[in-house]
């Protein structure tokens, strides 16, 4: 498993200021958790592995940081929110100047959502124009609102 020996280079800036809102929002969470069982570095994970039961859950690897929210969620809906991931999606997932997501961000998604997992896509476009803590917030907190209400993903498969 080549990916899962990979290490991330690091959480780039943008990670950084999306994880730091999703702890101001109250909501505990782990940058870089390793999906072993797909070989996914993932930016930011909430709530339990769906794949816990498995051989491989995911893990912790020297490179992941659990973040501990010291505030109660804002919302009930984020509260609520099971095993999502947050992909902060920078200029890289995407062919140069557009908007159309490269192969390998596209394939990740499908994969982490087949295996149970609720995932919302941030691109650096939109999370660009937010100047404010609450511009961040209130995005943050319709996007995972959304997601939470949503019905949960295929159950994964043994």
């Amino acid at each position: 498993w080549e990916m899962v020996k990979q290490r991330p280079d690091g959480s780039s800036q943008l990670h950084r200021d999306v994880s730091e809102t999703v702890r101001r929002l109250g909501v505990t969470h782990t940058n870089e958790l390793c999906v072993a069982v797909a070989g996914y570095h993932c930016d930011i994970a909430i709530g339990p592995d769906p794949a816990s039961t498995r051989e491989t859950p995911s893990v912790h690897t020297p490179d992941s940081e659990v973040i501990t929210a010291e505030l109660a969620p804002r919302s009930a809906a984020l509260a609520a929110l099971g095993s999502t991931i947050i992909e902060v999606n920078g200029p890289w997932h995407y062919y140069g100047g557009t908007r159309t997501a490269k192969p390998a961000s596209v394939t990740k998604v499908r994969h982490l959502r087949r295996l149970g997992w609720h995932v919302l896509e941030l691109p650096w476009w939109e999370w660009e124009t937010l100047k404010t803590f609450r511009d961040k917030e209130a995005y943050l907190l319709a996007a995972l609102g959304r997601l939470a209400a949503t019905a949960p993903p295929a159950a994964p498969s043994a």
